[in-house]
C-alpha cells in the first residue's frame, strides 16, 4: 500500500528581516560545520556596519580544536525571493577571503572575528560612503567540530541605526548532522501497525510538496519502520 503525504511550502521571510544566521552539514560533517548569514533582506539602510561572531559551547568549555577556518570564507552579493532563496545565479561574484581578509579580525584562539563590512564596502567600490544600501549579501564559512559537539555560534550585526544578536547551533550525534536552520525539506516517518503498535518495515511512502506537485519522492521503511 502506498501513503501519499503533502508537504507544506517553504514560509515566507518576514519583511523586515536584517540578519538571519544558521548551520549547514557539509560533505565532512563530523569534522566542520559551515555557518551561513542572511544580511539585510529588508532591503534597509545601515551606516558603520560590523559583523563579528563567536563560537562557545552551552557548557562555556570547547575542545582545543574548534576554530575557524579563514580560507573558507566567502562573502557573495545576493537578490532574494520571497523564501529568502538566492535568485540571482551567476550575477554575482563570490568573494573570497583573500579580498576579505584585511577587513576580517580574529582573536587568538580563532573563536572569535569582527568584520568591517563598511570598510569593505567603501574600499571596494560596493557603496560610495560604505553603507549597506538596499543591496543584500550572504556570509559563508566554516568552523572545525567534534562529534557529539553541541556547538554554539552568536552572530552580531551592528550599525549606527541598530545591533541584532543571533544565536544558532551545530552538532552530530551519528553520520549525520543537524544545523540551526531551515529544516523544512526534511521529513521523517515511522509506521506502526495500528493493532501491536510493531514497526512495519516495506511501507511505501509518495512525498508530494504543496504547491510544486512536479517534486515527488517515493520512500520505503526500513525493517524499524522508519524511511526519511
Amino acid at each position: 500500500k502506498t501513503h501519499t503525504h503533502h508537504i507544506n511550502p517553504k514560509p515566507n521571510v518576514a519583511p523586515d528581516e536584517t540578519l538571519a544566521k544558521w548551520a549547514n552539514k557539509t560533505k565532512d560533517a563530523l569534522n566542520e560545520a559551515e555557518w551561513v548569514i542572511r544580511l539585510n533582506f529588508k532591503k534597509g539602510t545601515f551606516t558603520d556596519v560590523v559583523l563579528s561572531d563567536e563560537l562557545s559551547s552551552e557548557t562555556g568549555v570547547l575542545p582545543e580544536g574548534i576554530k575557524y577556518k579563514p580560507d573558507t570564507f566567502r562573502l557573495k552579493q545576493a537578490e532574494f525571493n520571497s523564501t529568502g532563496d538566492d535568485i540571482s545565479g551567476s550575477k554575482y561574484k563570490s568573494i573570497k577571503y583573500e579580498e576579505l581578509k584585511n577587513y576580517l579580525k580574529f582573536d587568538s584562539n580563532m573563536r572569535k572575528f569582527t568584520f568591517r563590512m563598511s570598510d569593505f564596502l567603501k574600499d571596494k567600490g560596493y557603496s560610495v560612503d560604505g553603507k549597506l544600501q538596499e543591496k543584500q549579501w550572504y556570509l559563508f564559512y566554516k568552523s572545525t567540530y567534534e562529534k557529539g559537539l553541541k556547538l554554539k555560534n552568536k552572530a552580531e550585526f551592528k550599525s549606527k541605526e541598530i545591533t541584532i544578536p543571533k544565536v544558532s547551533y551545530y552538532q552530530v550525534a551519528g553520520g549525520s548532522g543537524t544545523g540551526g536552520g531551515d529544516l523544512t525539506n526534511k521529513i521523517k516517518i515511522k509506521k506502526v501497525d495500528s493493532n501491536t503498535n510493531k514497526p512495519l518495515g516495506n511501507a511505501k511512502f509518495k512525498i508530494i510538496k504543496v504547491g510544486d506537485p512536479n517534486k515527488v519522492w517515493n520512500i520505503i521503511t526500513n525493517a524499524q519502520g522508519e524511511a526519511e
